[in-house]
């Protein structure tokens, strides 16, 4: 059983490369953008090369968390012995959000652009980022973030992270997240 889960991995990485060029890109390049944007305030003068520092360390984050907390989910998902129609339905759960976001990325719906995806406030605070007021930008502060995208409610996310807990197993589920997280960060550092 683990052997088949490895070897899904190549798919798992092609998944997140589709998912950093689409759903991904969407909802965290706002988040890559903003704190760009207070890196560019703090250092006027950087250079482009410079200017890219917070996207590598906000991706470095994104994958150091993914990896982490796909093996905590992974581990927990061995206790949990779900059954196939506990699957099931999550699995039906998962794609009606991947349905919703997409319809919302096609616009054919005016009324589901206005549903916003982003991180509760409280965790932007935890981060050191101030909705209200302009932060400073910190190299913890942009690593936590891209970590804490871990809980956004992004479909190929939640597929993935599915997939982890029924894998039952912590490596399979750090492995798992941590190459999803690796196959978004062209797409997210393309926004760079």
């Amino acid at each position: 059983n683990s052997s088949n889960n490895l070897a899904s991995l190549p798919v798992v990485l092609l998944i997140g490369i589709t998912a950093g060029l689409s759903t991904c890109m969407a909802l965290v390049g706002g988040l890559i953008l903003g704190v760009s944007a207070r890196f560019s305030e703090k250092h006027p003068n950087a250079t482009p090369l410079q200017k890219f520092k917070p996207h590598v360390v906000f991706n470095l984050g994104r994958i150091f968390f993914f990896v982490v907390l796909g093996g905590i989910i992974g581990f927990f998902g061995s206790f949990l012995q779900l059954g196939p129609s506990s699957i099931g339905f999550l699995t039906i759960l998962v794609g009606i959000v991947m349905l919703l976001l997409g319809l919302q990325t096609v616009g054919i719906f005016p009324k589901l652009e206005r549903i916003k995806f982003t991180l509760p406030k409280g965790l932007y605070k935890l981060v050191g980022i101030d909705t209200q007021k302009q932060n400073a930008y910190s190299n913890r502060g942009s690593f936590l973030l891209g970590g804490l995208t871990f809980f956004l409610p992004c479909g190929f996310t939640q597929a993935m992270q599915l997939y982890a807990i029924t894998s039952g197993s912590a490596l399979t589920g750090a492995l798992t997240m941590g190459i999803f997280a690796l196959g978004t960060a062209p797409g997210l550092l393309g926004i760079g």
